[in-house]
């Protein structure tokens, strides 16, 4: 058995997850009496890597997760489960389920963090992607991304219908600034190791690659 996710809620409470006996299981607990159980709920995470790192934030009973669905880091998926056990799980869509050329080009690497803003729900991450060259080259290097869903998002068919993610780029140089002594071509810190949320701003901290 392993704990593999402690969360504060709002409400003095403490969302801790790990595996029993092999099942991914979520309990709610008293923050200042942790032995304070306030129910225990089984997610619906399938067969998940519980080795592999997990991103999860929760309100209102709503589990949202980043996580390798399959052992081996394979089928990583943007998730929502509930503690309702009448509610259906919906994530992204699954490795088999996209086209050989998709799956050829992206390839998540690393969860970084999920966080709940208004109506929306923000995961940030780690991407290989595979930059198609001249002469049908490819070069592979590894981006950061970040991706939004509704937090409401009713579904379809056990997928989300409101996912959107977009690059994001930290860099120093280029042709952009104004400063003569800048070089032409910008150095890109490609590699977001965390993220931290105020009353309006997500702040994020990169490093480089290279």
């Amino acid at each position: 058995n392993i704990i593999f996710a402690l969360q504060a809620t709002n409400d003095f409470k403490l969302l801790v997850c790990g595996s029993v006996r092999g099942t991914p299981t979520c309990s709610l607990r008293s923050a200042m009496q942790p032995k304070m159980s306030f129910g225990s709920y089984t997610i619906q995470l399938q067969n998940s890597d519980l080795q592999s790192e997990k991103v999860i934030a929760m309100e209102d009973k709503q589990i949202f997760v980043g996580a390798f669905l399959r052992p081996g880091r394979a089928d990583p998926a943007i998730y929502r489960s509930s503690l309702v056990p009448s509610s259906d799980a919906i994530r992204t869509k699954q490795d088999k389920q996209l086209s050989q050329w998709m799956k050829f080009i992206y390839k998540p690497a690393k969860f970084i963090s999920v966080h709940i803003v208004g109506d929306y729900v923000y995961y940030f991450f780690q991407e290989n992607f595979e930059e198609m060259g001249t002469c049908g080259t490819r070069a592979e290097r590894t981006v950061s991304r970040v991706a939004r869903v509704c937090k409401s998002d009713p579904g379809y068919q056990h997928l989300w219908l409101s996912y959107a993610k977009s690059r994001l780029v930290c860099s120093d140089g280029g042709p952009t600034q104004t400063d003569a002594r800048r070089t032409a071509e910008p150095f890109y810190y490609d590699l977001l190791q965390d993220t931290f949320v105020t009353d309006s701003h997500i702040y994020g901290v990169f490093t480089a690659s290279r």
